[in-house]
């Protein structure tokens, strides 16, 4: 019996695979992004790959240097022949599978080649759809080194993990590569990357200024088509019409100075549309939660709820004009059109399955849900009118 136990024993120890072709964590090449440009008729292929031989480092153990990353650029008539160029360079092969990130400069969007770089995205089976999508107009290979705070990986910046940021100060939304596919397929609605620029005026290392990644606006697309970009500035009150919003700081000037700062929150949109005189009409009603951040100016609530409600209106109905601009639905009214009557939204849609005119806001109603003032305290209206 015992020496049946020893032969199926060693037969066993002869079935087993074993780890003779398993690979170190720092020995794998793993493209983390990659970036799209085009020039002179060619594409322009980069690729991110980090140094991951700290990985194993114990917890707490200072970092002594920022971690290495390396970019790859190659050139190439087609994207395909640009990437065959890069892991014909490598030393060992490439892992396409951790790619988080994607950016494309706006000379593959005037180029009108964003929709060839999906299709090669598409096809290359080991990028996955839920990476991020950005554009830029800033060299890729700048982006993709930017710098880092404490010495961190690249994969805790902007550029990786936006979503963070976003959470604390919701501006430009990120987008996931499937969404953006998805809204480029809706012919009602509008499209959007956020755009990637750095920013060297506010952070110092060591008496040097930081180049660090910032979202600066975003390119707009109707119909699959690029129609231009808007800056974030102009874009501010997007985010009023955003069901994702999550917190957004708003300052009240008066004379160029600070008068009150309120945070908004979970915005909640109702947009009604009506076809009147072959024409669309939207009536749209947003509500607000706002907190009490700041107040540096004597007025009572209803002062400050009312030149708040004035205010947020105004940047709405901005937002709109820019879109009219450059011909793109940045509010995607018409898609709330086309899903409460497609007839008329078909009727009334042009060859870029646009349907808004300079009035199509017809009423606009912002409501404030004032939740929190925190420990400041607002002049009563009777002091007010006794200080006159």
């Amino acid at each position: 019996m015992k020496a049946i136990l020893i032969l199926v024993a060693g037969a066993s120890l002869l079935l087993t695979t074993g780890c003779w072709s398993s690979l170190e964590i720092q020995t794998i090449h793993y493209v983390t992004a990659i970036g799209a440009d085009y020039k002179d008729g060619e594409y322009v292929l980069y690729a991110q790959m980090l140094d991951f031989s700290d990985a194993a480092k114990s917890e707490g153990q200072a970092k002594t240097k920022q971690p290495t990353s390396y970019v790859g650029k190659a050139a190439g008539k087609s994207l395909w022949d640009a990437a065959n160029k890069l892991q014909a360079a490598s030393q060992q092969a490439l892992f396409w599978e951790q790619v988080s990130t994607i950016v494309v400069t706006d000379n593959v969007l005037k180029a009108d080649k964003h929709l060839e770089f999906l299709e090669f995205t598409n096809r290359y089976k080991e990028i996955r759809y839920n990476t991020w999508i950005f554009s830029t107009k800033e060299n890729i290979e700048d982006i993709f080194k930017a710098q880092t705070f404490f010495k961190f990986s690249p994969l805790y910046t902007l550029l990786h993990e936006p979503k963070d940021q976003y959470r604390q100060s919701s501006s430009i939304s990120p987008v996931r590569l499937y969404q953006f596919i998805r809204s480029l397929k809706d012919k009602a609605r509008s499209s959007y990357l956020p755009s990637l620029t750095l920013n060297a005026a506010f952070w110092r290392e060591d008496g040097k200024n930081m180049k660090l990644l910032e979202i600066d606006g975003a390119d707009l697309f109707q119909t699959k088509r690029w129609n231009g970009w808007i800056s974030r500035t102009d874009l501010t009150g997007w985010q009023w019409v955003n069901p994702k919003t999550q917190s957004y700081p708003v300052a009240l000037l008066s004379d160029d100075d600070i008068s009150a700062v309120m945070l908004f929150k979970k915005p909640r949109i109702h947009i009604r549309p009506q076809a009147k005189w072959d024409k669309a009409y939207f009536d749209m009603t947003i509500t607000l939660d706002a907190h009490l951040v700041e107040l540096r100016e004597a007025m009572t609530e209803n002062e400050l709820m009312e030149r708040y409600t004035k205010l947020l209106e105004g940047q709405i109905l901005h937002v709109f004009r820019e879109g009219i601009r450059i011909h793109t639905d940045v509010l995607n009214l018409g898609d709330t059109l086309y899903r409460s009557n497609p007839r008329v939204w078909q009727q009334m849609a042009d060859d870029h399955s646009f349907v808004l005119h300079n009035d199509a806001i017809r009423h606009l109603k912002i409501n404030i849900h004032f939740n929190d003032t925190g420990e400041y305290k607002f002049v009563p209206q009777k002091q007010k009118d006794e200080d006159k």
